[in-house]
């Protein structure tokens, strides 16, 4: 198995702790203890970790849902920590009754639905939870060019077959959408946190879905898959024009973008920060050249089976 999929299959996503503080602070700030939580779309529960860990006795009941097969099997191989229990199961099909959390968290995993299954995630948290808590990425930060021209220079060279449960792995890890944020605070919601950055929350009973808007990809209708020696169906093709569909996402969010002061500093460290990796990734290619018995070394290294 490649070594850009191994970590997807065989566990899940996790995303920066960073992240985790302006919720640690609002939770803190709005809510008293003795509270139940859902943590919807939850990858590894890095950052459940770390909110449990900084609010300590805070809690009553903290669930987990996510989509991930490869996730819902690390969660049960680890005791379910830091949660009570992880189902798996889509984030528009919560399998709960109404009003049954204090608080609907979902951190990092709206972005990564089709288009409207994102708003019908909404309307869901809503239903089985008396708050809101979203993070997302802002519009302009929402397509990672990086990571899709990677993985699909990896993709279209991977010549191992991709099973359905592989898929439905890295998949999940793909950004299909955006909430856009004016949209959402015509909702109902309540805007917090960094300003780089999509921080949202809300009581449920004062959000109007009906004004929600969200920018995405659809689901495409898979076309008929090749089978491979073993009989089995592979998807390599389904993935690699779902990261095209991500890359072309950037053209239809244009018109959504705007960038603040701030916004923009965020923005132009990290465009420097790349050209900076950039740079320094052509340097030791450069150096590499001119030095061919180290070069040949290496090659050797890289060619040992």
């Amino acid at each position: 198995m490649r070594a850009y999929r191994k970590q997807l299959v065989e566990t899940g996503q996790a995303s920066p702790l960073i992240l985790s503080r302006p919720i640690i602070r609002l939770i803190k700030r709005e809510f008293s203890p003795g509270i139940k939580i859902l943590d919807v779309g939850c990858g590894l529960g890095h950052q459940m970790t770390n909110i449990k860990a900084s609010l300590p006795n805070y809690f009553s009941r903290v669930e987990g849902i996510d989509w991930s097969p490869s996730t819902v099997e690390y969660h049960k191989n680890n005791n379910f920590e830091p949660y009570n229990n992880v189902a798996l199961c889509k984030s528009d099909r919560l399998p709960y009754e109404d009003r049954e959390f204090d608080i609907c968290l979902s951190m990092e995993n709206l972005e990564h639905l089709y288009g409207q299954v994102s708003i019908d995630a909404l309307r869901e948290m809503q239903r089985v939870s008396r708050h809101v808590i979203i993070t997302t990425p802002s519009p302009e930060h929402v397509v990672n060019f990086d990571f899709l021209h990677q993985e699909i220079k990896e993709a279209v060279d991977d010549l191992l077959p991709l099973t359905y449960r592989e898929f439905i792995c890295l998949e999940s890890a793909v950004h299909k959408s955006v909430l856009l944020p004016k949209s959402m605070i015509k909702a109902g919601f309540r805007q917090f946190g960094s300003p780089s950055h999509s921080f949202f929350w809300a009581k449920s009973d004062d959000i109007s879905l009906d004004n929600v808007r969200c920018v995405g990809i659809r689901e495409r209708n898979s076309a008929p898959r090749i089978a491979n020696a073993n009989n089995e169906t592979d998807y390599r093709k389904d993935y690699i024009v779902l990261l095209a569909d991500s890359i072309g996402l950037d053209a239809q969010i244009k018109p959504y973008k705007t960038y603040g002061l701030r916004a923009m500093t965020y923005r132009l460290r990290a465009i420097l920060n790349s050209a900076y990796l950039r740079l320094l990734h052509s340097a030791k290619s450069y150096l590499l050249l001119q030095n061919p018995s180290l070069f040949n070394r290496l090659k050797k290294i890289c060619n040992q089976k």
